[in-house]
């Protein structure tokens, strides 16, 4: 067997072992999306115009020591250092009034936003995964309860649970609000389960369940984030 020559070889620095190494640090998904957002002037004063409201809608009702119902004043009053924003046609004070109608539209908007996300992408994400026999009776059942009018669900719900309380409402618009977004999910999901890495959590034995909620899920976030920005207010 011929020898080696070791003078064709030679030992490498530290420096050199190290040169195609990545030296910038992993970006995830998250934190671009912070980048990019902070990035973006317009959305970061919206951000802060919202975390406003919200910190206000909280704890505004506290700050003028009067109650939503009650008759402080007399009617009509304009803005003053006694009452802020005025008095209404009952002598109610209107700032107390303002932030405590945000705090039920938020709490609306915001429970009804991950409701329906929560039930919409978990229920679009299997019916694309199975396929077959199976996405069709599942989206024909998103077509019934599309078809089913709003006014007349929260009606017969409010008869049903002789309730009128916010529970109700959101029990009412999550029933149906969740429709929209199965669809959206369903339709990514279509074209990213047939991709390498699906494939290859399948050839590792990975579980539908995990496959669906840690692989397929995660990669619709861009349209599930869009979805959610047009349901707060639309639940609103």
């Amino acid at each position: 067997m011929e020898k080696i020559d070791q003078s064709k070889f030679k030992r490498l620095s530290d420096d050199d072992r190290t040169s195609e190494f990545i030296a910038r640090p992993v970006v995830t998904y998250w934190s671009d999306a912070w980048r990019r957002f902070k990035e973006n002037k317009a959305a970061l004063v919206a951000f802060i115009i919202l975390v406003f409201l919200i910190v206000m809608v909280i704890i505004g009702p506290m700050l003028t020591g009067y109650s939503h119902e009650d008759l402080v004043g007399e009617i009509n009053l304009t803005p003053s250092s006694k009452f802020w924003f005025g008095t209404d046609e009952l002598g109610r004070d209107i700032f107390t009034r303002i932030w405590r109608g945000g705090r039920i539209s938020i709490i609306i908007g915001l429970a009804g936003a991950i409701i329906g996300t929560v039930i919409g992408s978990i229920y679009g994400a299997a019916s694309a995964f199975f396929g077959g026999r199976v996405d069709t009776i599942m989206m024909r059942i998103v077509e019934i309860l599309i078809s089913i009018p709003y006014l007349l669900l929260v009606i017969i719900l409010r008869l049903a649970l002789n309730s009128n309380g916010v529970g109700t409402l959101i029990l009412a618009m999550t029933i149906t609000g969740w429709c929209g977004l199965a669809r959206l999910v369903r339709g990514q999901i279509l074209s990213l389960k047939e991709q390498d890495y699906i494939m290859a959590a399948r050839v590792l034995g990975v579980s539908n369940k995990d496959i669906i909620i840690k692989h397929l899920i995660p990669n619709t976030l861009n349209v599930i984030l869009v979805s959610i920005s047009f349901d707060i207010p639309g639940y609103i």
